[in-house]
């Protein structure tokens, strides 16, 4: 099995609303981290994925180096075998897409037509409501770290819902490839070749663009808090 120091630069760890069970477990576990960790905690408050996601990869104190990101929700985990030979795989396929993982078809609906037309990695590629476009589930991937900054994903505007498919439209409008990948990765209920929605848990909010109306700038307001990351790890390399 390959070391993790072999294959990951840092850990970050993101907490919303967490018990105080939680938050001691996941502190002890980061601090005997073999690599560099931090923890961004919002407890007791929930600011929701994508705003917590934000801070955790464009931390200006602690910029990320490495060359893609692999995200996990809370109910994702690798089952993998044998590492050494998955890690392989993975590194392959990187060279191949900008973002892999789970697959679904996503059906444009109208409102987000008019959304995406307004957004600045809009290409006019053809999308008009009813088309079907492929996408990366959100609760396991890996991104190439540099697309993700020139499409500046997660855009402000995300707040809890609709962070995936919109990816995956963006995604398709710069001609930027996607691959399936499963193997050896739990993704809620799924698991190898077979994705089968979880139920959602926790806040349920409009998705991005549903809300959107020509010339009315977009609600920020869940953006209004601060959240940095804390080195609970130096991965043994000292402070």
């Amino acid at each position: 099995m390959p070391r993790l120091s072999d294959c990951v630069v840092d850990l970050r760890v993101g907490i919303n609303a967490g018990s105080d069970e939680l938050r001691s477990y996941v502190r002890n576990t980061l601090s005997r981290s073999p690599v560099r960790a931090l923890l961004y905690d919002a407890s007791p408050h929930n600011r929701y994925k994508y705003p917590v996601m934000r801070r955790m990869l464009y931390d200006g104190d602690n910029p990320i180096t490495a060359t893609h990101v692999m995200w996990f929700d809370d109910d994702s985990a690798l089952v993998c075998e044998d590492a050494a030979r998955w890690w392989r795989q993975v590194s392959g396929q990187c060279r191949l897409c900008v973002q892999m993982g789970f697959w679904r078809y996503h059906r444009v609906q109208l409102w987000e037509v008019h959304g995406v037309r307004t957004r600045p990695w809009y290409t006019n590629r053809p999308l008009v409501p009813g088309k079907r476009l492929p996408f990366v589930l959100g609760g396991w991937w890996v991104a190439d770290m540099a697309a993700l900054r020139k499409l500046d994903y997660p855009w402000p505007e995300l707040k809890h819902n609709g962070g995936d498919w919109s990816l995956g439209v963006a995604l398709y409008q710069q001609h930027m490839p996607i691959v399936k990948f499963t193997e050896g990765v739990l993704n809620g209920v799924a698991l190898h070749d077979t994705a089968v929605m979880a139920p959602r848990r926790g806040a349920s909010l409009p998705p991005i663009f549903k809300d959107w109306k020509e010339g009315q700038p977009p609600d920020m307001s869940h953006q209004d808090f601060e959240l940095k990351g804390e080195i609970l790890s130096c991965g043994g390399k000292g402070a």
